[in-house]
């Protein structure tokens, strides 16, 4: 039996009539945790919504854990086994940390022992319980994006940008948390703009360059090539 756990395979896919995505395949396996780079435009996060059935595919397909979802609703590619945390408008902002975390689990029916489950991960939530999300900190909106995310105990874990305007510490914190993720026995997907540090906690690397997947290694060898800067830049 297959450990994929995502499989797109020849996707392509856009908005209006015009397709950002020409051809993408990539396949994620296991626990892991693999990193897409890439140049602005190259349809990162394009890729990203289209697994969630946010954009349009035209053709190719994409399957989660043997189940084909191909321009399937968001709720049914969640109870999939799929999460997904997009770059912007990620958390409820009038509502506090705890009522966030339960929306999260609204399709599980998460009992409050997993609530505690996902405060025991990211602590720092824990004393903002009764806080609302649009007061908390940049980073941690995102930690609160993840933890809902996890409400549903995805197989497969989808972050877009996670580090995106945060500040140099914070970026090492989110992403040393995205490695505990991984520790828990969920795979992770990321589009991420701080290549090195992501690279450096991930087991595979992507490039992606105007809408295909141009190159694939695993992350500690992309990381050493001496051309890393270029490849991400798309040259």
């Amino acid at each position: 039996m297959s450990d994929d756990l995502l499989v797109i395979d020849n996707v392509h896919g856009g908005y209006g009539g015009a397709d950002i995505l020409t051809g993408a395949s990539l396949r994620v396996s296991g626990p892991e945790i693999v990193v897409i780079v890439g140049p602005n435009g190259a349809g990162k996060s394009t890729l990203m919504k289209s697994i969630f059935g946010l954009v349009q595919i035209r053709g190719g397909t994409i399957s989660a854990l043997g189940h084909d979802i191909t321009n399937q609703r968001a709720d049914l590619i969640a109870k999939a086994g799929l999460a997904y945390v997009p770059q912007e408008r990620n958390v409820f902002p009038s509502l506090t940390v705890d009522e966030n975390l339960d929306m999260g689990g609204y399709l599980k029916k998460s009992d409050a022992a997993h609530k505690d489950r996902i405060y025991a991960i990211f602590p720092q939530l824990a004393n903002r319980k009764t806080q609302r999300a649009g007061s908390l900190s940049g980073g941690e909106r995102q930690m609160l994006a993840m933890g809902r995310a996890l409400m549903i105990e995805p197989k497969l874990l989808l972050l877009d940008e996670p580090t995106a305007a945060l500040a140099p510490k914070l970026v090492d914190e989110t992403l040393d948390k995205i490695g505990e993720i991984k520790a828990l026995g969920v795979g992770v997907l990321m589009v991420e703009q701080n290549a090195k540090q992501a690279l450096a906690r991930a087991d595979r690397g992507i490039v992606m360059v105007m809408g295909k997947v141009r190159m694939e290694d695993d992350a500690a060898n992309l990381l050493a090539r001496p051309d890393l800067p270029e490849l991400f830049l798309g040259g």
